[in-house]
């Protein structure tokens, strides 16, 4: 099995939401690229360009201001409209902050590795004299934490970064309090305090995920024997339906 050095965040979601689908992407040749794909999506493109713009928006500030927080950001693209309601959250953020020091986020575009996991934090911000937040950046409509089920799904994946944060010792007198999700499509954010037991869960999958790659036996043998087939409407979305199934999920 072709996978990267380190297993990814990306790699890992995948792998929590539908193992069989993991194991039939990381066998494609036409669809591997060491990294877990490449993809022309308009969507993750508007997704990319938010990000960029967001990471450069806290060293592009020329005034404590909503105007002057605007002007960090780009204009005049089709992405005014997520600008404008960051630039928006941001200054209430800021507005609200006891200590001003702490608005400056500690990182951003972090990149944190343990010994088989590799991750990429979007932003990481101090909201006390002993606690962090970590914030994600998501442009998908699907990202929508008012659902009962995509806190959930959150955790885990927040978890995966917070256990990579806690190997790397990045900031080991401060604690991992809480995750942000800043939705600028949904224009919406939340936030939730990490769960100590979603972390222990995510110890496992990984752990899980990585006994199986490594275990004895070819592809097929360990498809079949490892990742029994399970219908789900998730189904109906997967380039590998019909290889995996033995009818299609619409058949």
């Amino acid at each position: 099995m072709k996978l990267p050095r380190k297993i990814r965040k990306t790699a890992f979601m995948q792998y929590k939401n539908c193992q069989r689908n993991f194991w039939y992407f990381f066998n494609d040749d036409e669809r591997y690229d060491g990294y877990g794909g490449k993809s022309s999506n308009p969507a993750l493109q508007r997704g990319t360009d938010f990000h960029d713009s967001a990471d450069k928006f806290f060293d592009g500030i020329t005034g404590f201001s909503y105007d002057g927080f605007r002007a960090a950001l780009p204009f005049g693209d089709n992405l005014h409209y997520y600008y404008d309601w960051f630039a928006k959250i941001e200054w209430q953020r800021y507005q609200e902050l006891d200590n001003k020091d702490y608005f400056k986020p500690l990182a951003c575009e972090l990149i944190v590795e343990g010994e088989i996991t590799k991750g990429h934090v979007d932003r990481i911000d101090q909201i006390s004299e002993t606690e962090l937040q970590i914030v994600e950046y998501k442009t998908g409509k699907s990202y929508d934490m008012s659902k009962s089920w995509a806190p959930t799904k959150m955790n885990a994946e927040i978890g995966f970064y917070a256990q990579l944060i806690k190997e790397g010792k990045h900031y080991p007198d401060l604690k991992i309090k809480s995750w942000k999700v800043i939705n600028p499509t949904l224009q919406k954010q939340w936030v939730n305090n990490i769960s100590p037991i979603s972390l222990r869960a995510v110890d496992k999958a990984v752990l899980e995920m990585v006994n199986k790659i490594v275990a004895p036996g070819t592809f097929r043998e360990k498809l079949e024997t490892l990742f029994p087939r399970s219908i789900t409407p998730l189904c109906g979305w997967c380039p590998y339906t019909e290889d995996c199934l033995d009818k299609p999920y619409n058949a």
